[in-house]
This record gives structure tokens, C-alpha cells and sequence, in this order.
């Protein structure tokens, strides 16, 4: 019983424990301190009871410093600060930091469970910056190259990191080898192979000890200087230029450490009158013995040199080198040729014309048969882009035996007529003579001199080109016909032309004016007769009308004018013609008359009145007579007219006029192929004549 009463106790004892147990308000913090300075440690509790007791222990090994506010005598720099029980507060405040206060300090009471245990570090700057060493001097393209960098002193040691301007180096890259780090902090940087892409990398070497709030971090830089071979390139491969000007030819190198330039000329000696630029070499004046291909080498010591070649192109005008005089070329050879040759560049193109022409020809000018044609003035002409032409003369004569233009002719003509035979002569040297030769059609030949045969003469003429003879023969006959031939010689040689007249009938032209003559003697005939028809008629209806009295003794008056009528035609009168259109079909000559439209009344096609009989009144004597007179003349066919409407009127004694109406239709018993009837108008019936 008395066991189970302990239990219980005990029990109840730890439970009242619990709950009154002490809970942690501040943790002390790891905390870093300068060398020297002052560093306070935090610590406080909830539920801290009035018989707790704060202790704070540290190094070396969790030595007890302090027991509430009370610090043990070893600790004269260490101190319990802010101190304030009823708040649970109890901070360890340490003065004047040193080495050995560097650990690991705990914060705990009796009660509080999890004891709080907190690291002061304590920093200890370097002795002095970071140093970084080459080991390759001087670096240079190809080889290795190996980078110490090394940190003196330090607490904690410094970490060592490399940067290539700002980036940082991470191992291993593009062929970095990064170096252990060692306890005197020190670091290695491996570069196996330079490149000239290394020149000028910024190389840095970084010391931190990792509380940049307490001390800054240490950095070394360095600015590699690899040295490499020079690279030479020309500025420009190819210079064109023209001939008297100014030009630089121009070099780029690069190279480290600075390389030399040397210019040579490597197709002759270099022009004295050029001067070096170091990277140029400058010609004041241009002329075309300068051109060929300058190089430019570089050297700066470090293997190899390096050169780069420029070619410098001369620009020059067109010059024509060949002279030429007068060119002599025998008459006929064949497959002559003349060749003129040209400087220039470009290269010019070279061709020949005839002088003050556009009409051009290749080089060599090249004549396939030599004749007279062919002399004259000739031009070589050569031509260059960006320059002016250049041309040269030369004259091309030719000499040989006479050359008579013109192939064999035939000349067909008519007798009495003209003919004129022309024999064009070009010779050079002048002919010595020339002559003329007539074979007749039955093999004769007689030499024709000048002015010695009757109806032929001979003239000659000169020419430009030599000479023309002339031979004219007045009136060609028919003794005339046969072959005529012209020769010609000089010292070289001979040469003719052969010409063939063949007479033929009369003119053409006689022929012509023989029918003229009789056509224009028939159309003479025709027109008198008609005249003379006509003028007969009129005279016939005039004398009757003017003497028969009427009944009472007075004239008869014309009757009056049908209302059906819609056309006059007008007769002549007293021998005045008025314009008639010409006649159209076969017509009786005594019917012949002119149709005028009435201005008012619509026109017919045409009106046609029976004019073999008189006008006249209707006396038995008076139609007998023009029956017989009828009966005298040869019969003609009488065309029947049958317009619509047509009023005919006649002269009556000179001042009234007599009216003849037909109807639109004739009497069929008219309508007949006897000639002996007739249409009376006024009467208004067919009449036999």
C-alpha cells in the first residue's frame, strides 16, 4: 500500500511538472563577429519559475560561464546583460572578441527540455589581398598556361573562386582545369592550349571568407597578354585605277605584339617614286608601268610572317600602234587582208570602217577579191569603256588593169530610135587606150573610131575612178544591129564589154499616134454629121410654123399645157446648143434632146420624143415631105418611149411654144417595128409617116 502511495506521488509530482515546465522565447542565433568587437548572445524563456536558474555554458567543451546573473571569474570579458527574471530574459554579452571565443555556446535552465545551443564565429580578416602568379612568360599562342592565385591569412580561410570578366569559371569548361584549393588558400587555374582569342581575357581571382557584411571579399585581376603570329589581309585584292591619278594600296594586320610592314613588287622593283605607310603604300601618279602585284608582309617576330598580295590594274586609254601608209594592192588578188594592232586596257576592240561612214568591218579588214570598189579611205577604230576612241587612216590603192563595170548587155529597140552605150572604165595606172569594135549580124567586125561613121559618135569622159567612153547611135536601123564592144588597156593588162542591139519593128509610138489620128478623124465625123442632122430638123419645124396662117388670117395659138404633164425638154433654138448628157443606146440622131427637171413637178427617169417628123401643123404637103425625107435616109431602128408624164415643147415662131403631150401609155398599134408610124401628141393618135 505504501509502495502504491510513492507511485502515485511521484506521478502526480512529474504532471505538475509538465505544466509548469519553462518554454524558449528567444533562441540564441549563430552569430559572427569581427576580431575586437562586442557580440551578444540571445536568450530568454516563458513560464520561467522563480527557482529556475539560467545557465550559459561555451567553449572549450561546454565550460559554465554563468548560473542566472552570476558569470564565473575565467570569463572577465563575458557578462549577463538586459537581465530580467520576471521576463525569462538572460542574454551573454562578450567584449572584445577573440580567437577563443570562437565555439559553440548553450542557453538552458533545469527545467526546459531541448537545450538551445547557438555557434559564434569569429572573423579574422587576411593579412592582405589575394595574388595571382603566371607561370608562362609571356603566354603565347600554343602553349599552356598555368594561374596561381594565392589568399595569405584569413579566419575562416577564404574561399578562392576564378571569374572571366563576370562570368564565373565552372569546372571543368572549354578546357579549364581549376586547381585544388590548399590551406593557405590557394588556387590553381589550368589553360592547356592558348588560342589568340585568349588575348585580353580579364582574368579574377576572388577571396571570400562569406560574411561580406564583415569583411569585404578579396579580388585579384589580371588581363592575359598572348602574344600570336601576324594575320595580314589586303584591303582591296584587285585595284583598278586610271593612269595619272592618285592611289593607296592598303594592308590590315593583326598581331600582338605590333608586327612590322615590308612592300615589295613582285613582278619587278618597286617604284621609287611610291612611299610606305607602314600599312599603305601610296603612288602619287599613276602611270601603266606601275601596274603588276605589290605584297605586303608583316613580321613581329613570332613565326610565321604573314603577307597578302594586291594586283594593281592601270587603266589607259586606246592607242593604235600599227602605222599605216598608202597600201598599194594589185587588182584581183585575192584574200587580201590588213591587220591593225591596239594598246589599251581594257583591252580595247578593234574594228575598221569606211572613212566618215557607220558601216563597220572586223579586224583584220579582209577583202576577198581586190577591185577598184574597194579603194578608198579606211579607219581603224579602237574602242575602250570609260575612254575615248582612238582612230588611224589608212589608204588602200589599187592598181592593175583596167576594170570595165557592167556584164554583157542586151538592148532591144525599134528603129529610128536612140540608143546610147556607156562603158564605165576604172584603171589604175590611166588607160593608154580605148576602143570601140561593131561585128554585124553576118561576122564582120569594123573598128569605130570617133566621129568617122555616119549617125555614130564617140565621146569620153573622166571620172573619179578612170574614164567613160560614150557611144550614141542617132537612128537606130536595122544595118545597126549586132555586137558592140568596148576595150580598154593600160600597162597591166586589158579589159572589155560586150553590148547586142537587136531592131526590131516600128515605134511603138508611131503606131500609137496612127490609131489617135483615126479615132480622133471618125469621132470628127460623127459630130458634124449630127450637127449637120440636127440643124437640118430645126430649120424643117421653123419655116412651116412661121407662114401658115390661121383661118381668120392671124397666127395660130400654141394650145394650152396638159395637166398631166410633169417634164419639159428643151430644144435648141435658132442654133443655140444647150448641154445634153451623152447618148445612151443605139438613138436616131434626129431625136437627140436634153431631159431638165422641172424645179416643181417630181422628175422621170428620162423623155424621148419622136423627132424624125416636124412640130408643125398637120398639112398633107408637109408630112409627105418629111416621109420622103425620111425614106432617103437609112432606116434606123426607132425606140418607143413611154414615160409617165412628159411635155415636149417646140420653138414656135420664135416667141410662143408649142405643146406636145403624151400619155402614160402609147396606142398598142403604135407599139410596132414599122418606122412609117408615129405618136402625134397634140392629136392624140399613131400617124402613118
Amino acid at each position: 500500500m505504501a509502495v502504491l502511495l510513492m507511485l502515485l506521488f511521484v506521478q502526480l509530482k512529474l504532471s505538475t511538472h509538465d505544466v509548469d515546465a519553462a518554454i524558449y522565447r528567444t533562441r540564441p542565433q549563430p552569430t559572427a563577429a569581427l576580431l575586437g568587437q562586442t557580440v551578444t548572445l540571445r536568450c530568454s524563456f516563458y513560464n520561467l519559475r522563480t527557482d529556475d536558474v539560467v545557465n550559459w555554458f561555451g567553449p572549450p567543451e561546454f565550460q559554465h560561464i554563468s548560473a542566472a546573473r552570476n558569470v564565473h571569474s575565467r570569463y572577465t570579458r563575458y557578462a549577463v546583460v538586459d537581465s530580467n527574471a520576471d521576463a525569462g530574459e538572460f542574454n551573454l554579452e562578450i567584449r572584445n572578441v577573440q580567437q577563443e571565443d570562437d565555439g559553440i555556446y548553450r542557453c538552458s535552465t533545469f527545467y526546459a527540455e531541448n537545450a538551445a545551443d547557438a555557434r559564434l564565429t569569429v572573423v579574422v580578416p587576411p593579412v592582405k589581398r589575394p595574388e595571382m602568379i603566371i607561370k608562362s612568360d609571356p603566354p603565347t599562342v600554343g602553349q599552356a598556361l598555368r594561374v596561381i592565385c594565392r589568399s595569405s591569412g584569413g579566419r575562416p580561410v577564404p574561399k578562392l573562386t576564378w571569374y572571366n570578366g563576370t562570368h564565373l569559371v565552372r569546372q571543368p569548361v572549354h578546357g579549364w582545369n581549376h586547381g585544388r584549393k590548399t590551406l593557405d588558400g590557394q588556387s590553381v587555374l589550368m589553360l592547356p592550349v592558348l588560342t589568340k582569342w585568349d588575348n585580353g581575357m580579364n582574368l579574377t581571382c576572388k577571396a571570400d571568407q562569406g560574411y561580406p557584411e564583415l569583411v569585404e571579399p578579396g579580388i585579384a585581376s589580371t588581363v592575359l597578354n598572348v602574344q600570336y603570329p601576324p594575320m595580314v589581309s589586303a584591303v582591296k585584292t584587285v585595284v583598278r585605277v586610271k593612269e595619272g591619278t592618285f592611289t593607296n594600296l592598303s594592308c590590315s594586320v593583326d598581331s600582338n605584339p605590333e608586327a612590322a610592314m615590308m612592300w615589295r613588287k613582285l613582278d619587278g622593283h618597286l617604284p621609287t617614286d611610291g612611299e610606305e605607310r607602314q600599312r599603305s603604300f601610296i603612288l602619287p601618279s599613276l602611270s601603266r608601268k606601275h601596274a603588276g602585284r605589290y605584297q605586303c608582309r608583316a613580321d613581329n617576330g613570332i613565326q610565321p610572317d604573314a603577307f597578302a598580295t594586291i594586283l594593281l590594274d592601270v587603266l589607259y586609254p586606246p592607242t593604235i600602234q600599227t602605222q599605216f601608209d598608202k597600201v598599194d594592192v594589185l587588182f584581183g588578188n585575192t584574200d587580201y587582208s590588213l591587220e591593225c594592232k591596239a594598246d589599251g586596257n581594257p583591252k580595247p576592240k578593234i574594228r575598221w570602217r569606211r572613212t566618215n561612214t557607220n558601216l563597220y568591218f572586223s579586224n583584220p579588214l579582209r577583202f576577198s577579191k581586190s577591185d577598184y570598189q574597194t579603194e578608198g579611205d579606211y579607219e581603224c577604230v579602237a574602242e575602250s569603256l570609260g575612254f575615248r576612241t582612238a582612230s588611224r587612216q589608212a589608204v588602200i590603192n589599187v592598181i592593175g588593169r583596167p576594170d570595165i563595170r557592167g556584164d554583157p548587155e542586151t538592148i532591144r529597140t525599134s528603129q529610128g530610135t536612140s540608143v546610147t552605150l556607156l562603158c564605165e572604165v576604172n584603171a589604175d595606172p590611166p588607160i593608154s587606150s580605148i576602143s570601140w569594135f561593131w561585128r554585124n549580124d553576118r561576122g564582120r567586125q569594123t573598128a569605130l573610131r570617133k566621129n568617122r561613121v555616119s549617125g555614130v559618135s564617140i565621146r569620153q569622159r573622166a571620172t573619179a575612178m578612170g574614164t567613160d567612153s560614150i557611144l550614141v547611135i542617132d537612128s537606130v536601123g536595122t544595118g545597126n544591129a549586132g555586137e558592140y564592144s568596148c576595150k580598154a588597156a593600160n600597162m597591166f593588162g586589158e579589159d572589155s564589154r560586150d553590148f547586142t542591139i537587136v531592131v526590131e519593128g516600128p515605134p511603138v509610138f508611131i503606131i500609137a499616134m496612127v490609131t489617135g489620128v483615126l479615132v480622133v478623124s471618125i469621132i470628127l465625123t460623127v459630130v458634124a454629121g449630127i450637127c449637120i442632122a440636127r440643124r437640118r430638123n430645126c430649120r424643117c419645124c421653123k419655116t412651116n410654123t412661121q407662114n401658115m396662117p390661121t383661118s381668120n388670117g392671124t397666127k395660130p395659138l400654141p394650145p394650152p399645157h396638159p395637166k398631166e404633164t410633169s417634164m419639159m425638154e428643151l430644144e435648141d433654138f435658132g442654133g443655140t446648143m444647150k448641154p445634153r448628157p451623152p447618148p445612151k443606146g443605139e438613138k436616131d440622131l434626129y431625136a437627140i434632146g436634153v431631159n431638165y427637171p422641172n424645179p416643181v413637178m417630181q422628175t422621170p427617169a428620162y423623155a424621148a420624143v419622136d423627132r424624125r417628123r416636124c412640130h408643125c401643123k398637120d398639112e398633107e404637103t408637109h408630112r409627105k415631105q418629111i416621109h420622103m425625107d425620111t425614106q432617103r435616109r437609112p432606116k434606123m431602128k426607132r425606140p418607143i418611149a413611154k414615160p409617165d408624164h412628159v411635155l415636149s415643147v417646140s420653138p414656135y415662131n420664135g416667141e410662143s411654144w408649142r405643146v406636145v403631150s403624151t400619155k402614160r401609155h402609147l396606142p398598142e398599134y403604135c407599139d410596132t417595128k414599122d418606122d412609117s408610124y408615129a405618136y402625134d401628141g397634140p392629136y392624140n393618135k399613131c400617124q402613118h409617116l
